[in-house]
């Protein structure tokens, strides 16, 4: 069972590089590795300890957000009850606790962007809204080798199913929002194949 879920890291911007890491299976999923460090923020109230840096190589970072959730769930298609609201309440919960130090999302204040003069993350999250599309999935366009996988979409059909419904729903992409796209389970998803 595999789901197309876009996890929210805020602020924290990574730049994939051009190697390769690659899956067992047939026609194996094509994974980019992700590598980066992103500068911490001496300023921030609290530290956060772990292994590591994250490295920057001075690609954009984002230092707000404005989060929309897409749930594509064509007929005969479906979720389990609850998923759209669960998930819905979560964006809205980070939203609405923007600038709390209590929040996990609190630990992003630590990084920033640029050399010399700084612009630091800030905890600042909106919750834009969320829309159900129920058009047909397209063929698939890759094989994730997953046996329960019903279709399996590219990065390519998935861009264009975000893009759809932004026109469809007049949602403006900038630097600070972020589109999360839900599919049902037994839809998989390659970034490409080799």
């Amino acid at each position: 069972m595999r789901k197309l879920v876009v996890l929210l890291a805020l602020g924290c911007a990574l730049v994939a590089s051009g190697g390769a890491a690659q899956a067992k299976g047939p026609n194996p999923p094509r994974l980019e590795k992700i590598l980066g460090l992103v500068p911490t923020n001496p300023h921030a109230a609290a530290a956060v300890s772990g292994f590591g840096k994250l490295s920057y190589h001075g690609g954009p970072v984002m230092l707000t957000n404005k989060t929309y959730a897409i749930y594509w769930k064509p007929s005969g298609y479906s979720v389990s009850s609850g998923y759209v609201s669960l998930n819905n309440r979560f964006l809205a919960d980070v939203a609405a606790a923007s600038g709390q130090t209590s929040n996990v999302y609190w630990s992003d204040t630590q990084y920033y962007q640029g050399s010399g003069t700084h612009q630091y993350i800030s905890y600042s999250s909106t919750f834009g809204g969320s829309y159900t599309d129920t058009d047909a999935f397209p063929a698939s366009g890759c094989n994730d080798g997953v046996s329960q996988t019903t279709v399996c979409l590219t990065d390519a059909q998935l861009q264009s199913e975000v893009a759809k419904v932004k026109s469809r729903l007049g949602w403006v992409s900038n630097p600070s929002t972020v589109f999360f796209l839900f599919t049902p389970k037994n839809v998989g998803s390659c970034v490409g194949s080799d």
